[in-house]
């Protein structure tokens, strides 16, 4: 037995390695399981928090200039409740939610800790009003984004000429037009003679192009299709004539250049 077990030593101290070994791999195993221990824990105060009536939204500041969708609009589509988790609310599906009142361009919502959430609102601003079956507002980006109901009133053109059922067959190339319309209006809209006379209604027709009525007079503006610039110095010169002081018109025909065909009153 003592030869043996001096055997087994000998063996030990010849093979200082293997002995090493083992213990790097407890070692390892010992490590493991502490950070396993430790994951647990984490999750596990998490998941409790997470849960804890501690954390429920308390706050919800909707930020932004509001001009036509309001707090409580906002906050009734966000589908954000007293019972609502802080973090276990989903941010993305309260934006998607949000984004589906008409007037709302964009939204950015985030958590603020501990109990609040804040929604930043960019409205959609309407530029005209697009005659179809109905009024609908639109944007500057030719983005027609909702039918304008009873008690909103905003002071844009109307833009006519289009169908629903072209938006519909043909929403590319209505929506080219459009924007073909509404870089029409903002040019028109800067000139000196829109200040005395307002702008009531845009015409648009794809063969004949562009008609100006007025709001004050319901003038009747005939522009064509092209060289807008000229025509628009050859309506301003017309406009200081002595024959433009002393009558009134109920169409004007800018369609050749130099020359202005007027109908009076």
């Amino acid at each position: 037995m003592l030869w043996q077990r001096r055997k087994i030593n000998r063996k030990w101290h010849t093979q200082p390695q293997l002995y090493k070994g083992r213990m790097f791999y407890l070692k390892q195993v010992a490590h493991v399981s502490m950070m396993l221990v430790v994951f647990v824990a984490v999750v596990s105060l998490f998941l409790f928090f997470r849960n804890s009536d501690a954390l429920n939204i308390t706050r919800v500041d909707v930020l932004g200039d509001l001009n036509h969708a309001t707090r409580a609009d906002i906050i009734k589509l966000s589908g954000i409740t007293e019972s609502s988790k802080l973090f276990v609310l989903n941010l993305n599906s309260v934006r998607e939610k949000i984004k589906k009142l008409g007037w709302v361009k964009d939204v950015r919502v985030r958590r603020e800790f501990p109990g609040t959430i804040q929604i930043y609102i960019t409205e959609r601003k309407p530029v005209a009003m697009l005659l179809l079956d109905t009024l609908f507002f639109m944007d500057d980006d030719a983005v027609v984004f909702k039918r304008v109901e009873s008690g909103e009133v905003v002071d844009v053109p109307v833009i006519t000429g289009f169908k629903s059922l072209e938006m519909k067959k043909y929403p590319h190339l209505i929506k080219t037009y459009l924007g073909f319309c509404l870089s029409f209006l903002k040019f028109v809209e800067t000139q000196d003679f829109y200040k005395q006379e307002s702008i009531s209604e845009i015409h648009f027709n794809r063969v004949s192009g562009m008609t100006v009525y007025t709001k004050e007079t319901g003038m009747e503006i005939f522009y064509g299709r092209d060289q807008f610039v000229q025509k628009q110095k050859d309506l301003e010169k017309f406009r200081q004539s002595k024959q433009y002081g002393t009558n009134a018109f109920v169409r004007l025909d800018l369609d050749t250049i130099g020359r202005i065909v007027a109908r009076k009153l």
